[in-house]
């Protein structure tokens, strides 16, 4: 079963923040991915971000990992002040934010995050999915 599109046409890339949120398999990487894809957008995750300073030494990201080795959540204030850091090195580009909100307490995090780099969310877009498809299109996805 297909379902309707709701299309956001942005005209003006010139440093314009995205947060986009939504059950898993609604799109949200994907269609990240296109935008970036065309060279206006960079697509930022905390994983990502977290896995990358760890790569690079980052004490912050270092911290973080700590918590992970012990299945632990790595805390708010860590992986906020990450995200700070890495959305500061990016300078004036676009960002899309992709897994940088998992409940509804981190978003004042990540715009309190981006304000003290200087930076805003413009835009939040919500990918919105039928309970039963989100089921479906997860129990399609294949785990190695």
């Amino acid at each position: 079963m297909l379902y309707s599109a709701r299309y956001i046409y942005i005209f003006n890339f010139e440093s314009m923040n995205l947060l986009f949120l939504g059950p898993p398999g609604s799109g949200k990487d994907t269609q990240a991915e296109l935008l970036a894809a065309g060279g206006d957008f960079v697509v930022v995750s905390t994983g990502q971000v977290m896995r990358d300073g760890i790569v690079a030494g980052s004490e912050l990201a270092l911290q973080a990992n700590s918590f992970m080795d012990e299945g632990k959540w790595v805390p708010d204030e860590i992986v906020y002040k990450l995200l700070a850091e890495h959305v500061k090195s990016l300078g004036d580009k676009s960002i899309i934010f992709t897994g940088a909100v998992r409940r509804a307490t981190q978003i004042p995090l990540l715009e309190d995050s981006l304000n003290a780099v200087g930076k805003s969310l413009d835009k939040v877009l919500y990918f919105d999915l039928p309970d039963a498809e989100v089921m479906n299109r997860l129990s399609n996805r294949w785990f190695c």
